[in-house]
């Protein structure tokens, strides 16, 4: 079958996990021959730069917050696109994409879950809810864990898992950028850089991280700085700890060049109390750094023993017990575990390989819509 038009309609366009992916699936099914467009129901934000210089057309409400207004703009003009399959990311946008079907010629819904239970509690049960009777499609989760919950509340036809994509060659090890970050930053001969990155929020739990830091400082065989990338300002319980850190952390604000970032780091720490599968572990991974972690969301499902370690959340004892493992470790023994974590990770989330089990589900979901005979075989699977 013949690509035909595919929506894709998300809350908003800043940067995020959600958003990143959104981009990459909309700028993969351009390639593979659909008319791809993007709606966001409140105003742009920074990620549609690169849809707009990748030749997909973005629409937006204009408006600051989701309202009525913004689910009837959405409709209207995803009624002049007359979508064959409407994919929405985030939760909100899931409910616009349900209320706006009917009036833009019944297409094909899929609702992409980002994160368990989309964020918040009772938000799957809503979803399954809308399934249920029929104005949801399909349900694409990026993680097993996040699916796990939807496993009982939905028909399993309906549950698809479909891991977030990255293109690992563009996040390949480079020796040269490392280097010259190091030496921006100051990094002395022999100095370990943990890095963290996402936004000042409470699903990141910086608190932990700070307090497992302070804990390693009190016992550190090597000198090693914390360096914590995302925008946002620091919770007070985080403000206490950072001054009682000083020159030891570096909180870095938002950053252009994670990737070179993380290139740079000796370690990759996530402190995350909640998430979906997510990006920044897949990204460090991507470029060879060895991982700490919190057993949260797909973390697992990104790395294992051979290339991290995974403690469990909101225990900085343990979190600080990881990470000075990595500082007794040696420079060839982090190398190696950088290397198979890398490996696993390509093996499964490789950017390519997502974007093809994507293609040939919206493919048969638009035959569906259309009564057309399916595919001989299809390349994606539940589980």
């Amino acid at each position: 079958m013949t690509p035909g038009s595919l929506a894709l309609l998300t809350t908003g366009l800043g940067r995020g996990g959600a958003e990143t992916q959104l981009v990459r699936v909309a700028l993969g099914m351009r390639d593979r021959g659909w008319r791809v467009s993007v709606t966001s129901l409140l105003r742009p934000g920074p990620m549609a730069e690169p849809l707009e210089r990748g030749g997909v057309p973005v629409a937006s409400s204009l408006l600051p917050s989701v309202r009525p207004l913004a689910i009837a703009r959405a409709a209207l003009g995803l009624r002049r696109v007359r979508p064959d399959v409407l994919c929405a990311f985030m939760y909100h946008a899931t409910l616009a994409a349900t209320a706006a079907a009917p009036f833009v010629g019944r297409p094909a819904v899929v609702s992409s879950m980002r994160s368990p239970a989309f964020g918040r509690r009772g938000r799957d049960d809503v979803v399954a809810s809308l399934a249920r009777s029929q104005r949801i499609d399909a349900v694409v989760s990026n993680s097993q864990l996040a699916a796990r919950g939807l496993d009982r509340k939905l028909p399993e036809s309906m549950l698809h898992v479909i891991g977030n994509g990255l293109d690992f060659d563009e996040w390949s090890p480079d020796g040269s950028a490392a280097h010259r970050v190091r030496a921006s930053l100051g990094a002395e001969p022999g100095e370990r850089l943990f890095l963290a990155v996402g936004n000042w929020r409470w699903e990141k739990d910086y608190p932990t991280l700070l307090e497992a830091f302070r804990r390693l400082r009190g016992a550190e065989e090597r000198p090693s700085r914390l360096l914590i990338a995302g925008r946002g300002e620091p919770d007070e319980r985080s403000a206490r700890l950072l001054a009682q850190l000083g020159a030891s952390v570096v909180v870095l604000g938002a950053r252009d060049d994670v990737r070179d970032l993380m290139r740079a780091a000796d370690v990759f720490v996530l402190s995350s109390c909640s998430e979906g599968l997510p990006n920044v572990v897949l990204e460090a991974a991507a470029t060879g750094t060895p991982v700490v972690a919190t057993d949260v969301g797909g973390v697992r499902e990104i790395v294992d023993a051979s290339g991290s370690h995974v403690v469990p959340p909101e225990d900085p004892e343990r979190l600080a017990a990881a990470m000075a493992k990595t500082l007794s470790a040696a420079d060839d023994q982090l190398q190696r575990m950088g290397t198979a974590a890398r490996e696993r990770a390509r093996a499964r989330f490789e950017l390519e390989q997502v974007l093809d089990t994507w293609d040939a589900l919206f493919r048969e979901l638009a035959s569906r819509a259309h009564g057309d005979a399916l595919p001989a075989a299809t390349a994606w699977s539940r589980r």
